[in-house]
Parts: structure tokens; C-alpha cells; sequence
């Protein structure tokens, strides 16, 4: 058998199957946009679905994999595997200039290993890092990064002490709790004390208790004594210790807590320790009686009972357990005495397993002629939960559910609830106000292809005369870009109005062709929707069947759909998009490359656009500054140096604090005489009164024109993270 490994490689490798699996790799769902392999160069998308084989294979082929500034920074401390995020980070590392919460991030993310890895590499105060291992209570880091740490900033910390030592009493963590003990230099508050004890009480454990009593004594308190009731050990433990300052009155409580929490055995133990009254142990143990026969235990019952029956006529029937799951329980139980209330007839109406028991307590109650509105209303769970033996019985009732045509569309969405629609929509008018509803569930039955329960809507619906264009744009939608055929056949047939703009939703070629046979046709979005989701074969049907459209009509719809692949990063649809391109406003498609950053995106419209891009090049090269895409900067630079100098935009710079882009520029900015020494400091004299705002961000700067003006040709800033 081969291993893991050898069967990854067998598939990644070969090329069918490669695209069959990555072609469902979906962003968080089908309607927003389906991506191939191909289409998959987002780090932030391969972090934030936790697609690490697909990383980590892109990243060992030395695919182009986009960093955008706005956001991986963050995610890459979301990677769990130690040797990938090294690998990611070494790769992009010239973007982590000065970066010092690379720490934080991780904790942020919960992730232990890579915090424990960047504490040993980054010496620095943790405080942020230590408040987000705090929130994810993640105890073992907050002990790891506290020993990294100086006392008194942790002490400086509001909040962190009390909150961990919460979280390791919750945890029974002895080692947590002593740990943290020696933090708590201060008198703590009486009412802190209690909140502690209350919290150990519990968690049931008489170690712990014992513990937190010892570091944190307090008065004995109702608050602490009450949650030990149904930890029988704890319990006994407390009451024989603190028994002494526990009143007749607190005995009470405790007494009654038994009852809440059925806590047989601790109201036996205060009886037989002659904590209660005999009148007191008597009121109790019929309210403990009580609630044992609703918990149908029987022999706590008759213990608790002492031979004399409760009064059963002060029980619903529904309050006792599985009491409804068959009508002979119901029978017996009403033999007893037990009372039959509205909420019985609601709790055996809304689900189908109990709707005998429903029908025996409905003919019971003819006689007295219960109304339905007494347990049905608009938001009862009875017609929430959409149950059909329910809702016919309601129509036989002669209920009025004109106005609820809500409760039922969701049911649309499976043909096995034809005959239920059928019989609906058979009794009831479709009205105005219930339209909106009724369409719902046309556009539920084109969604999931229920084509019977489809035909049958849309048939009551256009008898109704509410088929129009506007009506059911969504059902349209849906059945074109779930690829229903067969509805969408019906519709065709139908001669179903539409507004024209489904084109573009098609996910399979079979479906374009069908819309283009039966008279849709291409408007100015057709090509930018294709973009959005479809199958690059889709797009590419598309563009063969607009050859015949005069170019004058498909220019502007051209450049929307190139802007939709860059902010996509969809190579291959840029690539077939820009060979049907005729460059009308291609300054605007410029500057929507550089906004994103795709250095592979940009390297084709060089290829097929060399003078385009060199006539815009500045226009290019300002907005991936503004968003501080580094890689694309330096390959504009390279390319066009001479004619960008000028085009440097450092107000950006400075006002976004790109230290990743001034250490880029750094031997230039040290030479006082140079042009782009220049430029930065016309831009730091408009920009410096902000940047004192940021304390590190001015110090960085600072440092930089003091080693400009003592020509010291070390670098502004510590490099990298791990440097």
C-alpha cells in the first residue's frame, strides 16, 4: 500500500484529477465565486480555509502566491504547521520590516507552538500577547508567556490575574491556581474572595476548594455554599466544617436548592444530620417528591412521598418526562389526576413522532371545545417547525392560515411536500400580501431543482397574474446558476418573462447555449458576471459567442470584467479577457492592477500591452504604494526606473507606515543629494505632524534622518522579525 505522501504526490501530479479536486474548492459558498487550482494564489484564502497541502505544495513549486499587506501579515500566525510557517514567512519576510506583534498575532490565533517559537526568537513585552492567550484561555500559554515576562508589568495588566485565575479554577488546574497565587500582592476585596469560592464550589472538587480557601479566605456566604449542592461530596465536606455559621434560614436555601437541582442524597444528608426542621424536612421532601415523579423516578418518589401521594391535579401532564411520547402514557397519567394544559396540546403538536398523542388530547378535549388559538399562534414552534401532519389538520380545521403563507415556502425545497403545497395553495388565494411568501418558496424549489413543486407554484402564481420580470427574478436565477435544466426548460417554454441578465450566472456551457437559444441575450454586465464564478470554459463560450457584437458595444463590459479578474486574482480569465481587449480607458484597468497587487496579473498585461503599461506606469506604480505591494513596486522599478522616480509616492508611505518600503529605498534615502531623498522629505514635512501621533513609527524615523545626516549606512530598522 503506499504511503500518504506518495499518494499526494501521484495526484497533485497528475493533471485531471488536480483540477477536478480543486475545482470544488469553493469561497464560502457557490453563489460568491468557485475557484480552480489555478485560481488559488491568495495566501489569505489558502490561511483563512486552512488549505495547507494546497500551500504547502504551491509554496515547494514556487507557485506565485499573493501577499496582500492588509491582511496575511496577520493570518500567516494562523498556520499551525511549524515548518510551513517558516517557509511562508521566509518567503515573504521583507514585508515584516519592524514588525514586533507577530507574538500577539499568534496568541490571537491560539496557536502555541508558533507563539513558543517566536517568544524564543523575538525578545519583547508580551503584554498584548498575554491578554489574547487570556481571552482564549489558553492557560498554558498564559504560564509560558508570564515566566518570559517582568512581575511588575504584569501586575500593571488590569484584569489578567483575576481573569486566568478564574479560568484555571474552572479548570481544576492546581498547578494554575498556585501559580498565580503569588501575583496577588494586594488585599484582595472581600467580594473578589466570594467570587473565587463561588466558582471553586462549582467545579464540585474538594481539592480545589480547599486551595482556593486557603489563598483566598472569606466569610461563609450563601453565594459559595449554594452551587456545592449537587456535588454531594463537596456538599457534605461544607456543611460539616461551616456548619456553625450556617443559619437555620441558609439551611433552608440549601434545602430548597436540593429540590432545584434534584439533589436526592444532599437533602437526605441535612435530614440526617438534623439541619432541618421536622416541619421544614416535610415541605421539602413533598416539593422533592414532586419533581422525582416528573423525572419519572419512581423509588426517589415514593421515598420522598413517605406514603402520601402528591396532588397530582397541580401537574401538567407536559411537565413530565416522555409523558406525551404515546397516547397509553397520556391515558395513564390522566387516571392519575394530572392535568392536560395548552402548552400539552402545543409541546404534542410540533413534533410528528408525538402527533397521536396530539389527536387522542384533540378528541379528548372536543367535548370542551378548546379553540386552536388556545395553543396555535403565528409563533408557536407548532407551525414554526413547518410539520405537515399538523398544518393539513389545521387546513381540515378550517384554520384560518390565509396570512401565513411564511411558515410553508421553506418546504418548496423537496418535491416530497408536493401534495401538502398542492392541498395549500388548492384551499387558499395566492393574495398581494402573501405573494412575496409564495415566491420565496418558487425561488427555494429552483434552488434545490424540486421541479414538480416548481411547475405547481409558478402555475398557481401566474393564475394569480403575479408572474412578471421583477416577481421571479430570483427563481430564474437560482435555477440558471444551480443548473436546473429542466426548470429552466419549463420556464423557456413558459415563455417566462425576464429582465435579460442571466446570462452571465450560467455555470456550465449547456446552460449558456440554452439561454442563447431561447432569446436571452448579452448586456453590458454578461461578461463581468461570467468572471464572478463560472467556469473559465463558460467564459470562454461566452466570448466566442460576442465576436459578432460590434466592438463599440462590448468595450466598457470588457474593462468591468478585466477589474472583476484583478480583484479576483484570476490569471487565466485576465489572460482570455485581455486578448478580446481593445485598451479603450486602459489607465483605469492600470490602476486597478496595481491596487491588487498580482505581480503575475501584471506581468501579463506587460507582455501583451508593453507600451500601455509604460505610458502608465505612475499611475500604477502610486496605487501599489497606497497599498504597499511591495513585489509589484519593485517590478515596475526595474523595469521602468528612470521615468517612476518621480512618481514615488511617500505621504503614503508615511501615512500607512510602511517600514517594509522605506528599508526598500534605504540606500537611496541616505544619500541627502538624491532624487528620492528628495521627494521623502517634502513628504515627511507635510506628513510629520501624524506621525508623532505613533511614538514607534517616529522613533524609526527619527533614527533614519539621523543616519542620513551621519551618512551611517546601517539599516533604519531591525530587518526582520527574526534577525
Amino acid at each position: 500500500m503506499k504511503d500518504r505522501h506518495a499518494l499526494l504526490r501521484e495526484v497533485f501530479n497528475h493533471k485531471f484529477i488536480k483540477t477536478l479536486i480543486f475545482s470544488f474548492i469553493e469561497r464560502d459558498n457557490a453563489q460568491i465565486k468557485a475557484y480552480k487550482y489555478d485560481d488559488v494564489v491568495s495566501l489569505d484564502w489558502m490561511v483563512q480555509n486552512k488549505q495547507w497541502a494546497l500551500l504547502r505544495y504551491k509554496m515547494n513549486r514556487l507557485e506565485y502566491i499573493h501577499f496582500d499587506m492588509g491582511k496575511s501579515r496577520e493570518l500567516i500566525f494562523g498556520i499551525r504547521d511549524l515548518d510551513l510557517f517558516v517557509k511562508v514567512y521566509n518567503r515573504f519576510k521583507e514585508f515584516f520590516v519592524a514588525f514586533g506583534r507577530g507574538v500577539e498575532y499568534a496568541a490571537r490565533a491560539n496557536n502555541t507552538r508558533i507563539v513558543k517559537y517566536l517568544v524564543e526568537k523575538m525578545p519583547d513585552n508580551y503584554e498584548r500577547a498575554l491578554e489574547q492567550c487570556t481571552l482564549n484561555k489558553n492557560l498554558d500559554l498564559v504560564r509560558y508567556i508570564m515566566d518570559k515576562s517582568e512581575k511588575k508589568k504584569i501586575l500593571k495588566m488590569p484584569g489578567i490575574i483575576t481573569t486566568n485565575l478564574r479560568t484555571a479554577i474552572e479548570n481544576k488546574d492546581v498547578v494554575m491556581i498556585k501559580y498565580l497565587s503569588q501575583f496577588n500582592e494586594a488585599k484582595q476585596t472581600e467580594e473578589y474572595k466570594v467570587i473565587l469560592l463561588k466558582i471553586a464550589t462549582a467545579t464540585g472538587s474538594t481539592e480545589i476548594f480547599e486551595l482556593v480557601y486557603r489563598l483566598y479566605k472569606a466569610g461563609v456566604s450563601e453565594q459559595w455554599l449554594l452551587p456545592s449542592v449537587p456535588h454531594y461530596d463537596l456538599f457534605v465536606y461544607l456543611v460539616v466544617n461551616f456548619y456553625k455559621y450556617i443559619g437555620e434560614d441558609l439551611f433552608f436555601k440549601l434545602a430548597r436548592a436540593t429540590v432545584q437541582t434534584r439533589s436526592y442524597k444532599s437533602l437526605l444528608f441535612l435530614k440526617q444530620s438534623n439541619h432541618l426542621t421536622p416541619q421544614i424536612y416535610k415541605f421539602v421532601s413533598n416539593l422533592m417528591a414532586v419533581e422525582a415523579f416528573r423525572e419519572q423516578d419512581i423509588d426517589a418518589y415514593n421515598m420522598f412521598a413517605n406514603g402520601v401521594p402528591c396532588k397530582m391535579n397541580t401537574l401538567s401532564i407536559s411537565s413530565i418526562k416522555d409523558a406525551l411520547s404515546n397516547p397509553a402514557r397520556v391515558k395513564e397519567f390522566l387516571k392519575m389526576g394530572t392535568s392536560v394544559t395548552s402548552y400539552c396540546f402545543q409541546k404534542a403538536s410540533s413534533d410528528p413522532s408525538t402527533w397521536e398523542t396530539f389527536m387522542y388530547l384533540w378528541e379528548c378535549s372536543k367535548k370542551e371545545k378548546m379553540p386552536l388559538t388556545t395553543f396555535i399562534s403565528r409563533k408557536s414552534t407548532s407551525i414554526t417547525n413547518r410539520h405537515i401532519f399538523l398544518l393539513e389538520f389545521l387546513i381540515e380545521q378550517d384554520y384560518n392560515l390565509q396570512n401565513e403563507h411564511w411558515f410553508w415556502s421553506v418546504l418548496a425545497h423537496n418535491d416530497e411536500n408536493f401534495a401538502f403545497i398542492n392541498k395549500f395553495l388548492s384551499v387558499y388565494t395566492i393574495s398581494f400580501p402573501s405573494k412575496k411568501d409564495v415566491l420565496v418558496g418558487l425561488s427555494n424549489a429552483a434552488r434545490y431543482g424540486a421541479v414538480a413543486n416548481f411547475k405547481l407554484i409558478y402555475n398557481h402564481l401566474h393564475q394569480a397574474g403575479f408572474i412578471n420580470s421583477n416577481d421571479i427574478i430570483q427563481a430564474y436565477t437560482n435555477a440558471i446558476f444551480y443548473s436546473h435544466y429542466d426548470i429552466v426548460q419549463f420556464l423557456v417554454n413558459s415563455n417566462a418573462p425576464h429582465l435579460n441578465t442571466m446570462l452571465g450566472k450560467c455555470r456550465t456551457v449547456g446552460m449558456a447555449k440554452l439561454l442563447l437559444e431561447s432569446g436571452h441575450s448579452f448586456t453590458s454586465y454578461t461578461i463581468r458576471d461570467a468572471v464572478i464564478g463560472a467556469n473559465i470554459s463558460v467564459l470562454e463560450f461566452l466570448l466566442s459567442a460576442l465576436l459578432d457584437i460590434p466592438a463599440s458595444a462590448s468595450t466598457y463590459p470588457m474593462l468591468e470584467a478585466l477589474k472583476v479578474s484583478v480583484q479576483q486574482n484570476r490569471v487565466n480569465h485576465f489572460k482570455l479577457l485581455l486578448a478580446h481587449y481593445n485598451g479603450i480607458k486602459v489607465g483605469e484597468l492600470v490602476q486597478e492592477i496595481g491596487e491588487h497587487g498580482n505581480v503575475d496579473i501584471l506581468k501579463e498585461f506587460h507582455n501583451k500591452c508593453p507600451s500601455d503599461l509604460r505610458s502608465f506606469a505612475s499611475e500604477c506604480l502610486s496605487k501599489c504604494i497606497q497599498n504597499g505591494h511591495l513585489f509589484m513596486m519593485k517590478y515596475l522599478i526595474s523595469h521602468f526606473n528612470r521615468s517612476l522616480l518621480n512618481a514615488l509616492d511617500f505621504e503614503s508611505v508615511l501615512h500607512y507606515k510602511y517600514y517594509h518600503i522605506l528599508e526598500y529605498f534605504r540606500e537611496p534615502l541616505m544619500d541627502y543629494h538624491s532624487n528620492i531623498s528628495k521627494l521623502f522629505n517634502q513628504a515627511y514635512l507635510k506628513e510629520k505632524d501624524s506621525i508623532k501621533i505613533d511614538g514607534k513609527f517616529s522613533h524609526f524615523i527619527q533614527k533614519f534622518i539621523y543616519n542620513s545626516q551621519k551618512k551611517n549606512n546601517s539599516p533604519f530598522f531591525k530587518k526582520h522579525m527574526f534577525d
